[in-house]
């Protein structure tokens, strides 16, 4: 496990050195790795953002004293 700041920039230095060595470009190689980490997560958790979503959707439903003005998407003032 990396104990230090200092040790994980060493850790990335070496990371970067040898995937240049082997012309992966780093830069471009995090990008495209956090981008599909980004993508994976979203995917995987879909349903659960989708429930959270109408949860969320239904508590507000509830909470609302005048409906008409809720589903022509106008604000009671």
């Amino acid at each position: 496990m990396i104990s230090s700041t200092e040790e994980a920039k060493f850790y990335k230095q070496i990371a970067e050195m040898i995937m240049q060595q082997q012309g992966i470009d780093p830069k471009k190689w995090r990008e495209e790795t956090i981008n599909q980490g980004y993508q994976k997560f979203v995917f995987d958790n879909q349903q659960n953002v989708a429930r959270a979503f109408e949860a969320q959707k239904r508590k507000e439903n509830h909470l609302k004293t005048d409906q008409n003005s809720f589903k022509s998407g106008h604000e009671p003032k």
